[in-house]
């Protein structure tokens, strides 16, 4: 079992005042899920932070993390992916960043 690792990286020339969704979501083998009573193997987390502003979207109940906000400035942005838990081998993960017009 692999726990409390994670990703980091930044994404940048964001604009203040501007809404963003950030989405996670992760492809976990059906054999795990079976043999786990339906339960997903993997729990990943999502935080996102600007300055002094954090975003959290920590479920554990289903294959995703989601999060809108409004950037308060054009500052960078700092995402951060944790893997909490994993029962299930290898994780393949799917990112996206996107501004709301």
């Amino acid at each position: 079992m692999v726990t409390k690792s994670n990703i980091s990286f930044k994404e940048t020339n964001i604009t203040a005042g501007k809404k963003y969704r950030i989405a996670i979501a992760w492809l976990s083998n059906p054999d795990l899920i079976g043999s786990t009573n339906g339960e997903i193997p993997q729990d990943i987390d999502l935080m996102v932070t600007q300055g002094n502003d954090k975003y959290y979207s920590t479920s554990s109940g289903n294959p995703f993390e989601f999060l809108e906000f409004t950037a308060r400035s054009g500052s960078d942005l700092t995402i951060r992916i944790i893997r909490d838990r994993n029962n299930g081998g290898r994780v393949m993960l799917g990112y996206n960043l996107y501004e709301v017009q």
